[in-house]
């Protein structure tokens, strides 16, 4: 059978700032609408998608001087429909997402950045969010009985959505050609979905990583920087992303977590020339 659908969307913006010597304010509305995936659509004829809509309401105030920076931003990202996976196997036997009527990401932005003298600089930033889906149903196999089991959840965490997020770096430049920098980057625990259970998480990790950029100066014109990177100084063993899947087996709820463990310790070295 042939689908057809016609879809008109009004996605307007609009805000408004204010800015007085180095402050400035701001307060901004979007909305975006998104038609389904293509595989969306292979739900079947009794259960097709429909688009997912998302208005983001910001407020913002920034402050630059010069030898300092910060700004702080609150966001209100309210989605309707939102497309997500719920376990459900549709007419052909595939797991594909569903729309969620209610979902939405409520957060605060904090970032910051000084530079007391020309040979060291330091900046930040810090997201502190809740991602949440206001009534999920979730579909696990059942591997005794047939067919499905479904729980459903009330203001549960949307997946691989973590509340905390942060990252640092301090920069030292002892003498004009060379920048030694030290990044550093924190991400909170994150659920694989949206259950919200704690048998399908990944821990939270933090990452030091050591930069160093030499740029000689050249008689002629052009350029050349020689780039070294230490990546995960201090060896952290964790899993930036995965999955999971779930099914009854024997009377028992098995959930099998499939994460993608990163590099260990690592450098990479590059030369970039510019001419």
């Amino acid at each position: 059978d042939t689908i057809i659908n016609n879809y008109n969307f009004f996605n307007p913006k609009a805000g408004i700032s204010f800015n007085e010597g180095p402050l400035q304010a701001y307060l901004s509305f979007a909305r975006a609408t998104h038609e389904p995936n293509h595989d969306d659509y292979q739900t079947g004829l009794n259960q097709q998608p429909v688009p997912e809509t998302v208005n983001d309401f910001e407020l913002g105030l920034n402050k630059k001087t010069v030898i300092s920076n910060w700004g702080i931003t609150a966001y209100y990202m309210l989605y309707k429909n939102q497309l997500v996976l719920t376990g459900k196997i549709n007419d052909v036997g595939e797991y594909t997402r569903t729309n969620t009527p209610r979902s939405w990401r409520l957060g605060l932005e904090l970032q910051g950045g000084i530079k007391p003298a020309s040979w060291i600089q330091a900046s930040g930033n810090l997201t502190i969010s809740q991602n949440k889906i206001s009534n999920y149903t979730a579909y696990v196999d059942d591997y005794d009985n047939g067919g499905q089991v479904s729980t459903t959840y009330k203001k549960t965490d949307i997946a691989l959505s973590p509340n905390i997020i942060a990252a640092a770096t301090i920069s030292f430049y002892p003498v004009s050609v060379l920048e030694i920098s030290l990044p550093a980057k924190f991400v909170g625990s994150e659920y694989l979905d949206n259950s919200e259970s704690d048998q399908k998480k990944i821990s939270d990790y933090y990452l030091q990583q050591v930069r160093i950029i030499y740029s000689p100066k050249l008689k002629k014109t052009g350029e050349v920087n020689f780039i070294f990177y230490l990546n995960n100084v201090f060896n952290k063993k964790y899993e930036a992303t995965g999955y999971t899947y779930g099914y009854y087996s024997g009377g028992t709820l098995v959930n099998e977590n499939f994460l993608f463990p990163q590099a260990g310790t690592n450098f990479i070295f590059s030369v970039n020339i510019k001419i």
